[in-house]
């Protein structure tokens, strides 16, 4: 997902359907819901959220500091959701018609 010039998030994959609608909201919400917490606490929060675990250290430092730097919140959630971790626990269990990179 990349934020929007609007800073709304849109879902560029191939994923369609109540799945890919569903996660675009899930992440919009997180993004709303935790606009104001400091950025390790957002962190946190949307690796919980996303990956259903603590971030490591590391992780959390960085995404933090590229927060601090003034990179939107949203690109913490777009990376997430980009990442092969996410994919591992999610990509999965979504029905097979929306992972299907063909068809509407």
């Amino acid at each position: 997902m990349r934020p929007s010039e609007d800073g709304h998030l849109q879902d560029p994959t191939p994923m369609r359907g109540p799945y890919a609608r569903s996660l675009l909201r899930l992440a919009e919400s997180l993004v709303e819901r935790h606009r104001s917490a400091p950025p390790r606490e957002y962190v946190a929060a949307v690796y919980r959220a996303l990956l259903g675990r603590e971030p490591d250290e590391s992780g959390l430092a960085y995404d933090a500091r590229k927060i601090e730097r003034g990179i939107g919140r949203a690109n913490v959630v777009d990376c997430l959701l980009a990442s092969a971790g996410f994919d591992a626990k999610h990509r999965a269990a979504a029905p097979v018609s929306t992972r299907s990179s063909s068809g509407p």
